[in-house]
């Protein structure tokens, strides 16, 4: 996939490794020229499960990690003002049905001003003590984060989806149609859809589904450990995003490719190290 940043549809996400593996030192003299080659073919847009999977290593690392964090919430931005999606499944209601979801507390002025309050800040106790201050306003108004808040819905949703595949597991049910796999998707974003507009549903996030169904067969082993596979959840839902189709997800890991098995939307997940190539790049990682 080549894409053309002329083409403001042409869009790329960085998923969370990207963010961590380029700024490692094997790619410290070539990452200024990634950047700009990248940039050059897309616009790079936010997804907010990058970003808070991104402030909850923030949180939990030691303030001596602090800028090399801001660093990667910069990487994850690209140039400019940066431009926050919904959250993945409210993002393609919206995209694929038209229809917004009431389930969803947080959108995306309220990532935007996560992300500022983190590059404002100066230190990592500031930002957690809410004593960050906006130079463009009221001196005497500060602001802060609160990390339990901002990763509840994901925790939320990893342990739902620990139990649903749990379920799976202990009852040997199938995995469910595409039909009504979108029907209980779009239930949980608080609406009940026709037959329809579940088929169109279920089309437009093909790759999510295919991942989904791949995940319910391996959890199916007797041996699989959920605990350490919850980066799963994460994974599946990036994939909401391919429901446009002029968005592309730039990854690192391999395994999400092979996940997708052969749907149509496979093309647009670019694993990185293959990307670089592509871009002219030689690193021997």
């Amino acid at each position: 996939w080549r894409g053309n940043n002329g083409d403001a549809m042409t869009k790329l996400i960085f998923d969370t490794n990207v963010c961590g593996t380029l700024l490692t030192p094997a790619y410290e003299d070539d990452l200024a020229d990634i950047k700009a080659r990248i940039s050059r073919r897309f616009k790079i847009v936010i997804s907010p499960q990058t970003l808070v999977e991104l402030l909850d290593a923030l949180t939990k690392s030691d303030s001596s990690h602090f800028e090399l964090h801001k660093d990667r919430l910069r990487l994850m931005a690209g140039g400019g003002r940066p431009v926050f999606l919904m959250f993945p499944a409210a993002f393609a209601l919206k995209r694929i049905l038209g229809l917004n979801s009431p389930a969803v507390k947080f959108g995306p002025a309220d990532f935007e001003q996560w992300f500022r309050i983190v590059l404002r800040a100066k230190s990592r106790d500031e930002m957690l003590q809410g004593f960050v201050t906006d130079p463009r306003g009221d001196p005497s108004q500060t602001y802060g984060l609160n990390p339990e808040e901002i990763s509840r819905q994901q925790k939320v949703g990893k342990a739902e989806h620990k139990k649903r595949l749990q379920l799976l597991q202990a009852s040997k049910h199938p995995m469910p149609s595409g039909i009504e796999w979108a029907k209980r998707l779009a239930l949980d974003l608080g609406h009940r859809i026709a037959k329809e507009q579940a088929s169109r549903l279920y089309q437009g996030l093909d790759a999510a589904y295919r991942y989904d169904k791949e995940l319910c067969r391996i959890a199916s082993r007797p041996n699989y450990n959920f605990d350490k596979h919850d980066g799963d959840w994460i994974d599946y839902h990036q994939l909401f995003y391919l429901c446009d189709p002029q968005l592309c997800l730039l990854t690192d890991d391999k395994g999400l490719v092979r996940r997708v098995g052969d749907s149509p939307q496979k093309d647009r997940i670019l694993v990185m190290r293959e990307y670089l190539t592509v871009l002219g790049f030689s690193l021997n990682q």
